[in-house]
């Protein structure tokens, strides 16, 4: 059985090695099947940076999917597809509502930011999939809008059980 070889490179995350810098969240590269996909954008710029640290042009990127719509998943789209009318988007229709974090004293807005949202408005209506739930039968024709997500490669993580703390 031949299985198309799959890279993935974290380029956000809370921690860091010595080169990258480190945002709250991540966002994660993913090569396969002659695709390049960005899964989440993290809150910023640093997406793009650590990239190019890391010798990945995201202008080479096809595909963004957003895993939710919070700022800390999304706030990365301007630097990611701003002007770009050759890049796929796909995420759940509620991403676009706008989202709050309350507590006793406050609320503040944790949705996709203003900016990330004008960009996303700017795009080819072709290139915004929203989907549904994903259904491994379900492949998308390059070009076309999809209602679902399509089929992730397939792999296994080791389940590691950790106590409660």
């Amino acid at each position: 059985m031949n299985v198309d070889p799959l890279r993935m490179t974290i380029l956000v995350d809370d921690r860091a090695g010595e080169r990258l810098a480190a945002e709250h969240v991540f966002a994660v590269f993913i090569e396969t099947d002659g695709r390049r996909i960005l899964f989440d954008t993290g809150p910023g710029a640093v997406v793009r940076t650590n990239a190019e640290k890391l010798g990945i042009d995201l202008d080479t990127v096809d595909t963004v999917i957003l895993s939710h719509g919070h700022y800390d998943h999304s706030g990365g789209i301007p630097s990611v597809i701003h002007g770009r009318t050759d890049i796929d988007l796909y995420f759940h229709p509620a991403a676009l509502n706008h989202r709050w974090s309350i507590d006793t004293r406050s609320a503040r807005e944790v949705g996709i930011p203003a900016e990330a949202l004008s960009v996303i408005r700017a795009m080819p209506g072709e290139r915004l999939h929203r989907t549904t739930e994903a259904s491994a039968s379900s492949r998308p024709s390059r070009g076309r809008p999809v209602s679902r997500m399509p089929a992730a490669p397939s792999f296994s993580m080791p389940r590691v059980a950790r106590p409660i703390q």
